[in-house]
């Protein structure tokens, strides 16, 4: 999976029990279909050495391009109703212009 966008909402950088550092970006892309034009967001989790690399330099407004694989999951929130969500898992990382 390949997108382009800027970075919309920075969350905080978190370290696992083992110590490795995870933190969620949300990146806002224009989606084009017909003549129809919106933006989508997406959540985008960086862990390890690239998010140790770009957590500090991540500021919104910031155009990045994106490469990594989808990983979603089902699960049942608090009041006990099913959802799903996805994110995307990001492996490269590049500043876009």
């Amino acid at each position: 999976m390949f997108l382009v966008g800027k970075v919309s909402q920075v969350g905080p950088l978190r370290y696992t029990p083992s110590g490795v550092p995870v933190g969620e970006v949300v990146i806002a892309v224009k989606q084009s279909h017909l003549e129809l034009t919106n933006m989508g967001y997406f959540d985008v989790v960086l862990s390890g050495e690239l998010a140790e690399q770009w957590f500090s330099r991540l500021k919104v407004g910031l155009n990045l391009e994106i490469s990594g694989q989808l990983w979603s999951r089902n699960f049942r929130n608090r009041q006990g109703v099913s959802q799903k969500e996805t994110k995307i898992l990001a492996s490269v990382l590049n500043e876009s212009r």
